[in-house]
Formats: C-alpha cells, sequence, structure tokens
C-alpha cells in the first residue's frame, strides 16, 4: 500500500514539473512573437510583396475601366492603352516580384529575361504613344499625311535600335563597340548581296529628301498613271484608272522623269485639240467651244477658259482649247463631259467638224410639214396649215444632251421650243438649291414667257436624256398669234398657272 501511493505521488510530481516547463515555455515564446512580427514587417520584401500583391489587381482593374471607357468612345488611345494592361502593367510587377519580393539576384538569367522582356514592351509601348499621339488620322498635328511613309519607317527603326542597344548594354552587360563591328562586317556582306535593295533604299532616301510627290499625288511615271497610295524603302505605290495596284520600285523612279499632277497646285490645266470645217467663221467656232466648256460642271469659270486657232491644216482648221480642272481623279469624265458637248451645242450653231472633202457633217435637220403638223396637235394650238408653212421657213431642229441647261432663270429665250424626243424639268431655286417643279415631255413647251410677257425666264430647263426639240423664232411666233387671239390666251393661261404655282411653293417655304 505504502509502496504504491510511493509511485502515485511520484508521477504527480513528475506530471507538475511537466506541466511547469511547458508553461515555461508557453511564456517565453509569448514574450518573443511580437519581436518577431516586427522583424518581419521590417523587411523590404514584404513591403514589395504587399505592393505586388495589392498594387498588380488595382492597376489590372483601373487599366480596364479605362479601356472600357475609350472603347465606349472609340477613341485612338484604345489599342494603346491594350498594349499597357495586356503587357506593360504585367512585366513590370513581374520584375518586382523577382528581385525584390522573392530575392533573386539581378544577375540571374530569370531576372534578366523578365527585364527584357519589360524594355522590350516599354519601346513598343513608346513606339505606340508615337503613333497615337503624332501620326493618327484624329491627331491635332495632322502629320500623317504631310511625313512620307519612310521617314516614319525610319524613326521606328532608330528608336528601336537605339532601345535594343540600351538592353543589350544594360541588361546583358555586353560591349557595344565588339558587338558594333561584328555588325560592320557583316553589314558589308549583306550590302554585297543586296546592293538591288539598298539602291531601292537610297532612291527612296532621296525622294523622300526631295519630295516631288506625297500620299494622294496624281503621277504619271512612263506610261503609267495613277493616284499614289503608299511610299516606303522599297517601292511607291500607285492606284491606277482601273483600279489596280502598280507598284514601282524607288530605283526606276530615281532614273525615270515623271509628272505630277497635283503640285504645285491641285489646279490642272487641260488641253485639248479639235478641228472644224473652212467654212465655219472662227469667232463662231470660238464661241461654241467656250459655251460647251463653260457649261461643264467641273471646268472652272475663273480662270476662263481659253480658246485659240491654233493652225490651217490641208482640210480642217485647228483650235486649241485649255481649261482647268481641280479634281484630275475625275479627268477622264470632265474630257468625256466636256467633248460630248461640243457635238450637241456645234450643231446648234449649225457648224461642221473637219472631214474629207467628199464628206459632209453637221447638217442642220430639216423640219417636215407632217412632223409640224403631229406635234400641233398634240400641242393643242391648232394651227392653219398656212400658219404652220409659214412657220416651217423660221423653224429648225435642235438637239440638247443630258444634263445641259436649255434656259437659264432670268435669261430671255432665243426661240420657242417644242419638244419633240426626250424629257427635261423645270427646276426653282429655294435656299440656294435647284428644286424640280415641272417635268416636260413630247408637246411640252419651252420659252412661253419670253414669247408671250417678254420677261425673263421665272425657271431653269434642264435636259433630263438627250432632246430634240423644235425651235421657232420667237418674232416669227407673235407675228402668227396676233391673228389668233384664242392661241395666244391659251399660253398666257399656261404661263399664268406656272406662276402662281411657283408663287405658292415659295409662300410654303418661307
Amino acid at each position: 500500500m505504502t509502496e504504491q501511493s510511493d509511485n502515485s505521488w511520484g508521477h504527480m510530481w513528475r506530471d507538475i514539473l511537466e506541466y511547469l516547463n511547458l508553461l515555461n515555455l508557453w511564456q517565453d515564446s509569448s514574450f518573443t512573437t511580437p519581436s518577431s512580427v516586427e522583424l518581419m514587417l521590417g523587411e523590404p520584401w514584404f513591403s514589395n510583396g504587399l505592393f505586388v500583391l495589392f498594387g498588380f489587381p488595382i492597376a489590372l482593374l483601373i487599366s480596364t475601366e479605362i479601356l472600357f471607357w475609350l472603347q465606349r468612345k472609340n477613341s485612338p488611345w484604345l489599342s494603346f492603352t491594350r498594349h499597357i494592361r495586356n503587357w506593360l502593367i504585367p512585366s513590370f510587377f513581374a520584375h518586382i516580384l523577382l528581385l525584390h519580393v522573392l530575392n533573386f539576384s539581378s544577375e540571374s538569367v530569370s531576372v534578366r529575361l523578365v527585364l527584357t522582356l519589360f524594355w522590350v514592351v516599354f519601346i513598343y509601348s513608346a513606339l505606340k504613344l508615337l503613333d497615337t499621339l503624332i501620326f493618327s488620322k484624329n491627331s491635332q498635328f495632322q502629320l500623317q499625311q504631310q511625313v512620307p511613309k519612310l521617314l516614319i519607317d525610319f524613326l521606328r527603326l532608330f528608336l528601336v535600335l537605339l532601345g535594343a542597344a540600351f538592353v543589350l548594354a544594360k541588361v546583358w552587360h555586353l560591349d557595344l563597340a565588339q558587338l558594333l563591328t561584328a555588325l560592320s562586317v557583316g553589314s558589308l556582306v549583306l550590302g554585297l548581296a543586296l546592293q538591288n535593295v539598298m539602291g531601292s533604299l537610297f532612291s527612296g532616301i532621296a525622294l523622300l529628301s526631295s519630295r516631288p510627290f506625297s500620299v494622294g499625288d496624281w503621277i504619271k511615271i512612263r506610261e503609267i498613271e495613277g493616284q499614289v497610295t503608299s511610299m516606303d524603302w522599297r517601292a511607291v505605290s500607285l492606284k491606277d484608272r482601273q483600279g489596280d495596284l502598280v507598284v514601282i520600285p524607288n530605283a526606276m523612279i530615281a532614273e525615270e522623269s515623271f509628272h505630277n499632277y497635283s503640285q504645285p497646285s491641285i489646279r490642272h490645266i487641260e488641253t485639248l485639240l479639235l478641228n472644224f470645217s473652212y467654212e465655219d467663221p472662227p469667232n463662231q467656232v470660238k464661241a461654241c467651244l467656250m459655251d460647251a466648256a463653260l457649261a461643264c460642271e467641273f471646268i472652272l469659270s475663273e480662270p476662263k477658259p481659253e480658246v485659240e486657232l491654233e493652225h490651217y491644216g490641208d482640210f480642217n482648221v485647228s483650235y486649241r482649247v485649255n481649261y482647268v480642272i481641280e479634281d484630275y481623279a475625275k479627268q477622264p469624265e470632265i474630257r468625256d463631259d466636256f467633248v460630248s458637248r461640243v457635238w450637241y451645242i456645234s450643231r446648234r450653231y449649225q457648224l461642221r467638224f473637219a472631214a474629207r472633202p467628199h464628206m459632209r457633217t453637221g447638217k442642220t435637220e430639216t423640219v417636215s410639214l407632217a412632223l409640224f403638223e403631229q406635234l400641233d396637235k398634240l400641242s393643242n394650238l391648232d394651227l392653219p396649215k398656212a400658219d404652220q408653212e409659214q412657220l416651217l421657213q423660221h423653224a429648225h431642229i435642235d438637239n440638247y444632251g443630258k444634263g445641259e441647261i436649255l434656259l437659264n432663270k432670268g435669261d430671255l429665250a432665243k426661240a420657242f421650243y417644242m419638244l419633240l424626243e426626250g424629257e427635261a424639268v423645270e427646276l426653282i431655286q429655294i435656299n440656294h438649291s435647284d428644286e424640280p417643279l415641272n417635268h416636260l415631255r413630247q408637246g411640252d413647251f419651252i420659252g412661253a414667257a419670253s414669247m408671250i410677257r417678254r420677261m425673263p425666264s421665272n425657271v431653269s430647263v434642264k435636259a433630263l436624256s438627250d432632246l430634240k426639240v423644235l425651235a421657232v423664232d420667237i418674232n416669227a411666233m407673235q407675228q402668227v398669234l396676233q391673228h389668233h387671239v384664242h392661241i395666244a390666251q391659251h399660253l398666257e393661261n399656261l404661263v399664268e398657272m406656272r406662276e402662281n404655282r411657283i408663287r405658292k411653293i415659295l409662300e410654303n417655304r418661307s
């Protein structure tokens, strides 16, 4: 019994001693824990770790919000901001993590690779910033069209080489002098192998320095004519009249002469030679050609077109026409419009184009009595046959081309016209623009106000298609109407109806 109690007391004292030892250890550790936290908080890696832990997601969140805002605005800065968010921010925080949190050596390959990636992304971001700030279409500097693409490419290449030299020297500690020596030897070998390419390159530099043309100019090299769409270190690209892309090496351009139709001014003088008969009085021919030039929409009235008698040939007289245009892209259309109008107007002037002696051209169409009778029924004039025969002696047929003006507002009609073929439209001017008033078809009159009231026309008449009209001398028509008061009253009523309609339209628009 005594022996058992001694064992129990021994176990109890042993347990008490173990408990006291544990209590001592806990107290020691409880007093040392605050000093360990303080030491951890004082370490640089801890503050850098917190910067990476919180700074990286905050930077991504802010850049994403900015990206969405720019996307809604369709801003030119969208591409630059997306590049910053996707590449520059992650590479920056990756470098901080390796070097200042994980305490990798600055000479380790991992840190150097990440740092190289950061500088490559930084250089590319700087180029994107330069493009957006200076060469963007929405930039206030507007240098995209003023600075040739070749110069922009050289500037980019220079910045890339400068950045590459910086990365090699500062990150990888390479000796640039030895590197340049090796590159010079390699460049010599490469230059001999690429003589033609280098020739185009230096020709491009020469073109850049002289600036003989720019993007958007119309030029002609040999038989190739087109608009400059781009210029780079190797070639110039043109878009020809057929819409095809033509690429011309710079070396070829440097050796050839070429025409620039857009410089020093966008105004271009176009010259045409036209031949007429010896029977046509020169002043009438000049008046005809001047009228045709001034009637074309895209031929400038100032400076005024010039018409000169060029020379006397074996079978014809040549006339030179000089007119000025501002849009060389429309040169074929303007030329076609001019020569087409010359045909119609020369017929009305009763001129003859040059032809061989056995050929006859430019005859005036005669008016048959049957035609006059048919037209008289369509127009409800009911003229007696004797009066019709009298008017035939003072009538002829004129032709007008689509788009020609038969009668201008404010002008007195040169004749009383009756429409034989085609369609025309009467135009009134409202708020400085011409608006259609009435469509004219076969049997309708033109110039009734000038004949009845001897007043200038208050409308313009424009051909909607090729027209054939019967032109009757106004004086002859007035003499006939003196004997037919009811016909004169009918025409007066038509004129009054048109004027009332014009008056109501103008009152409603005012």
